[in-house]
């Protein structure tokens, strides 16, 4: 019959591992991953040239007046882009004043090496075929 030392005895020596003299039982080392780099939101307005990587986040930002019927848009459709995706498109009053200012956002994301051009206009919607009031060209080039 086993009795309650014994048992106790058997549980220790199983947590325990049962190390034999020779095995000095050092535990194996776990190196942490390289860290990864982490993605950057990178703020401009308008400028020649910016460089962002893969990961990155630009957001490009103009000041615009609704209350004119202006807005800063993409001049070519986003789908033509191949190197950034404009994932977002945010616009918000900067006032209450009776010819308030609004901040237009344009979020891309870096998705592949290489340069990509980029073409705004400031314009009103319905008069596409005059020439824009303003236009800003931003050559992004990811690394």
């Amino acid at each position: 019959m086993i009795d309650t030392h014994s048992i106790c005895f058997l549980m220790v020596l199983t947590l325990s591992g049962c190390h034999s003299p020779g095995n000095t039982g050092s535990a194996s080392v776990v190196k942490e991953p390289e860290s990864l780099p982490q993605p950057v939101l990178i703020r401009i307005t308008c400028q020649p040239v910016v460089e962002i990587k893969k990961i990155d986040t630009l957001v490009v930002e103009f000041t615009e007046y609704p209350g004119r019927a202006f807005s800063w848009e993409l001049a070519a459709p986003d789908t033509t882009l191949l190197n950034v995706k404009l994932v977002k498109t945010d616009r918000h009053s900067l006032s209450n004043k009776a010819d308030p200012k609004a901040k237009a956002e344009f979020y891309f994301l870096g998705l592949k090496t290489g340069e990509e051009l980029l073409v705004f206009r400031y314009f009103r919607p319905w008069e596409k075929a005059k020439p824009a009031a303003d236009s800003c060209v931003i050559k992004v080039i990811v690394n």
